[in-house]
C-alpha cells in the first residue's frame, strides 16, 4: 500500500471496473464556497510506461468522504509493519544521497551539475513514497557540485496514514473492529486452501481412480482439521503462526532410534525423544503437551537359528 494512499476493498463491478492490488484510494483536501475544508477520494491506480517507468493514473472520482459508506480502521500491527517499511526505504533513500556526496569529494567522482541531478532523480525514482516527503538542494560553482543537502519538508508526518484501511460494507450496527475481523475471515479461508494444497500436499493428485481420488480429499481434510485445531489453540494464547513455520520449529525435535549387538549375539533396539529447545518447549506448553511425546523404548532380540556345526540331532528335532 502506498504511504500517501489508502486501500479500498469494495465492490467495483457497478463501475465496471475490476479490482487490482495496484488499485488505491487517494485523498485531496478541497474547500467550499464556506471555506471548510472536506476531504475528496479519488481511485487511482498505478502502471508502468513502455520506458519501465511507474505512473499513476485517475479511474474514478469517488466523491466526498461523507458520502461514501465506509469503515475505518485503525490496526497497531499494520501500522507498525508500515512504518518499519517506511524506515528501511528512507535508510535506502538517504544512503543513495549519501553515495551522492561522497562523490563530490572524490578525486574522479560525479561532480557536474547534469550527472547530479540525473543521479538525484533516479534516487527519487526508486523511492517514490519516500523522496516526496524530502527536499534537496545543492551548491553550485562553474557547472559543478560542490555540496548536497536534503531536510525533511516541514509538517509532514510521514507516518500520519500508516495503519489506516478503508472497507465498504453494507453491514449496519457493527463497529469498526466486528468488521474488521470479519473482513479477515475472507484471508482465512485462502490460507485453509493454500495450506491444504502446498503444506498438506493435497495437490498434485496423482490418482487415477475415482475412489484413490476421494481417498486422497479425504485425509488432507482430515489433516487440516488437526492443523487448524493446532493453529486455533496457538492464536488463543497469542501465537499466529502459519503451519510452515509450526514445522519450522517443530522440526529441531527428533525421534532417535539405534541398533547394537552384544556379547551373547542379541540385537538391542533403542528408541528415545531428543530434548526440545526453548522455541519448541512453548510450542508444547501452549498445546499442554508433554516435552518428551514418549518414553525411552528398549528391545532385545534374541538370536535363533541354525549354526554351522549344528544339526537337527543336537537340536533335538526327531
Amino acid at each position: 500500500m502506498a504511504r500517501w494512499g489508502h486501500k479500498l476493498v469494495c465492490r467495483f463491478k457497478k463501475k465496471g471496473l475490476p479490482l487490482h492490488a495496484s488499485m488505491y484510494m487517494k485523498p485531496s483536501y478541497r474547500r467550499n464556497r464556506k471555506g471548510e475544508e472536506y476531504v475528496y477520494y479519488r481511485l487511482c491506480d498505478t502502471y508502468k510506461d513502455p520506458f519501465g517507468i511507474a505512473r499513476r493514473r485517475d479511474l474514478i472520482n469517488l466523491g466526498r468522504r461523507d458520502d461514501l459508506t465506509i469503515e475505518e480502521a485503525q490496526l497497531a500491527a499494520k501500522a507498525a509493519k508500515e512504518n518499519s517499511m517506511y524506515d528501511q526505504f528512507t535508510k535506502r533513500f538517504i544512503d543513495e544521497q549519501e553515495k551522492i556526496q561522497a562523490s563530490l569529494s572524490k578525486k574522479h567522482g560525479t561532480k557536474k551539475t547534469d550527472k547530479v541531478n540525473e543521479r538525484i532523480g533516479r534516487a527519487r525514482e526508486k523511492y517514490p513514497s519516500v523522496a516526496k516527503y524530502y527536499n534537496i538542494s545543492y551548491t553550485e560553482v562553474d557547472g559543478k557540485v560542490t555540496s548536497i543537502s536534503w531536510k525533511l519538508k516541514d509538517g509532514c508526518q510521514p507516518d500520519e496514514k500508516a495503519g489506516v484501511y478503508f472497507l465498504q460494507t453494507n453491514i449496519d450496527g457493527k463497529d469498526s473492529k466486528t468488521i474488521w475481523t470479519i473482513y479477515n475471515v475472507l484471508k482465512e479461508v485462502e490460507s485453509s486452501f493454500r495450506c491444504m494444497k502446498s503444506d498438506l500436499n493435497l495437490r498434485p493428485g496423482f490418482h487415477k481412480k475415482d475412489t484413490s481420488c476421494l481417498a486422497h480429499l479425504h485425509l488432507g481434510v482430515l489433516a487440516y482439521w488437526v492443523v487448524a485445531t493446532i493453529r486455533y489453540e496457538l492464536k488463543q494464547k497469542g501465537m499466529n503462526k502459519t503451519w510452515s513455520q509450526i514445522l519450522d520449529i517443530m522440526v529441531t525435535q527428533k525421534s532417535v532410534s539405534s541398533e547394537m549387538q552384544n556379547l551373547k549375539g542379541e540385537e538391542i533396539h533403542t528408541l528415545q525423544c531428543s530434548e526440545p529447545n526453548e522455541e519448541v518447549m512453548a510450542v508444547l506448553d501452549k498445546v499442554n503437551i508433554s516435552y518428551v511425546p514418549y518414553k525411552p523404548i528398549k528391545s532385545v532380540w534374541a538370536q535363533i537359528g541354525v549354526s554351522k556345526n549344528e544339526t537337527t540331532e543336537n537340536q533335538g528335532v526327531p
